[in-house]
């Protein structure tokens, strides 16, 4: 029985220290996401993964709040080019996708190696976090019926057979989701470093 008062009051102890530019940004960014369905992979399993890849990655982080918020920006960027995409639907991105293609140049590495190379030279400090954000987006994608072109503009697709908004997607959001609620008590528990 002592035992496990040390432990609740040891956690308690260290929650009352915990900042809040630490890990529990992960998931306050998470609520500022909408989760409607949509034609490609549902915006909500984009930012569960993301959320996973920032779990990975927030201890060696300097600036964890805005690593947090690039991240998760940068999730959303590819979609932005379909009128059919939560955030793409608005007025706003109209004359994107005028120019652009679903699932085309903004789908590729090629685009999330441009944008962040021309980030570490202007603003260095994001520039890491909208190339985890974008490649985490366009790795999900792969794993769709839809593919993408992840050599633009090389023809050359990468598609797996995943159904978007299906029932394979949906449980899969529910494991991640368990998998981010772990790693997040883990870092909790254990700490930052």
């Amino acid at each position: 029985m002592e035992k496990n008062f040390d432990f609740v009051r040891n956690c308690v102890i260290w929650i009352s220290y915990l900042q809040v530019d630490d890990v529990i940004v992960t998931f306050i960014m998470l609520s500022f996401f909408s989760f409607r369905r949509g034609v490609d992979m549902l915006i909500r399993t984009h930012v569960a993964f993301a959320i996973l890849f920032i779990l990975f990655f927030i201890r060696n982080i300097e600036n964890k709040f805005i690593f947090v918020i690039f991240v998760l920006i940068a999730t959303i960027i590819p979609d932005l080019d379909s009128k059919f995409s939560s955030y793409g639907r608005h007025l706003i991105f109209r004359p994107l996708q005028f120019f652009t293609v679903h699932r085309g140049i903004l789908h590729s590495f090629t685009t999330a190696v441009i944008v962040s190379g021309i980030l570490a030279v202007f603003w260095p400090k994001i520039s890491f976090a909208v190339f985890i954000g974008y490649s985490i987006h366009l790795l999900c994608d792969c794993f769709t019926k839809e593919g993408v072109q992840p050599f633009w503009p090389l023809k050359m697709k990468a598609c797996g057979s995943l159904r978007s908004g299906g029932k394979v997607e949906s449980l899969l959001f529910i494991g991640i989701i368990f998998v981010d609620i772990f790693l997040f008590f883990t870092l909790l528990i254990f700490g930052l470093g």
